[in-house]
């Protein structure tokens, strides 16, 4: 079997940093711009500056950039030693098909913050996979200045500037839904996209994995859902994790998401929590695929065992 490559954490961001804004899924429309300048002012409170990516507002396709387009503009972020780190503008549905034209080795060599959510935790677990790069599960660029901006600015100091370490925030009552304590390297995201690369060269291990996923109603059904989740199963996913920890699903169909996890998860014994803070929703917790926590469904809570950044 082979080895999973060795952890790489990025540098800390410090006043005076730039960071990269591109779209690697969904296409960016000029109506963005207005949350992007919202953001712009965020960023300044800590005296960071956003560099936007060439094609950026890119449409070829009519849908989105090309995948060639999207990844040329990651490569050159990647390659620009001025960049410290890289953050998604918004989210979409085909970020995978740019996976095979990201250069990997150039992320070793360079290594920066990546961060995002939704569709774009594709390539959040692809360049972890490919690089054993730590990168960050936190709301894309366009949140920024959305919803609870109050939690979310506290996450992105604590995490990307100060470097988090210990127990996690919460800003909603977290739920136990199988007790147990559970140790193991995090992994995860948007459970629609993940099965979009399960089974590929692009997919980290799920051996030994503190697994978390979140979806979005409005673009997948509870019937999609429970297929999603039937298929990592017949991947023998849930053989092999040690935790699962169940993110935002807001659902008017009198069904939550951890009681559609619990009809394909019922006779594993892995420990299951349960909250609202990361996903689609008003507050995102900073979530680093790849860093070693701890998953207590006993006291509610994950502790992460080592900073989240050097």
């Amino acid at each position: 079997m082979k080895r999973e490559a060795l952890t790489i954490k990025p540098n800390r961001l410090k006043s005076g940093d730039m960071v990269g804004i591109c779209a690697p899924s969904g296409v960016v429309k000029e109506k963005h711009k207005k949350d992007f300048k919202k953001s712009e002012k965020i960023l300044a409170e800590y005296n960071i500056k956003p560099v936007y990516s060439k094609k950026l507002y890119a449409d070829s396709f009519k849908y989105s950039a090309s995948p060639k387009e999207k990844s040329n503009d990651i490569n050159e972020l990647i390659s620009n030693d001025k960049i410290k780190a890289i953050i998604f503008a918004k989210g979409g549905n085909n970020c995978n098909g740019i996976l095979p034209f990201i250069d990997y080795n150039a992320i070793k060599k360079n290594p920066k913050a990546f961060v995002g959510f939704s569709d774009n935790s594709i390539l959040l677990n692809a360049i972890y996979k490919k690089t054993g790069l730590i990168t960050y599960h936190f709301t894309n660029y366009k949140g920024f200045c959305e919803n609870n901006i109050s939690f979310n600015k506290k996450q992105f100091e604590k995490n990307f500037i100060i470097g988090n370490k210990g127990i996690v925030d919460q800003n909603e009552k977290w739920v136990s839904i199988r007790k147990g304590v559970a140790t193991g390297k995090l992994i995860g995201g948007n459970l629609s996209s993940l099965v979009k690369i399960l089974n590929t060269e692009y997919c980290p291990s799920f051996n030994n994995k503190i697994l978390f996923i979140e979806d979005l109603s409005l673009e997948s059904s509870i019937e999609s859902i429970s297929s999603y989740l039937y298929q990592l199963k017949n991947s023998k996913v849930f053989e092999k994790i040690n935790g699962l920890l169940i993110g935002n699903y807001d659902t008017q169909e009198g069904i939550t998401l951890e009681e559609i996890v619990m009809d394909v998860v019922q006779e594993y014994n892995f420990p299951i929590l349960k909250c609202n803070d990361f996903g689609h929703t008003d507050t995102n917790i900073v979530l680093p695929i790849g860093i070693k926590c701890t998953l207590d469904a006993n006291k509610k809570y994950i502790v992460y065992e080592e900073q989240t950044m050097k």
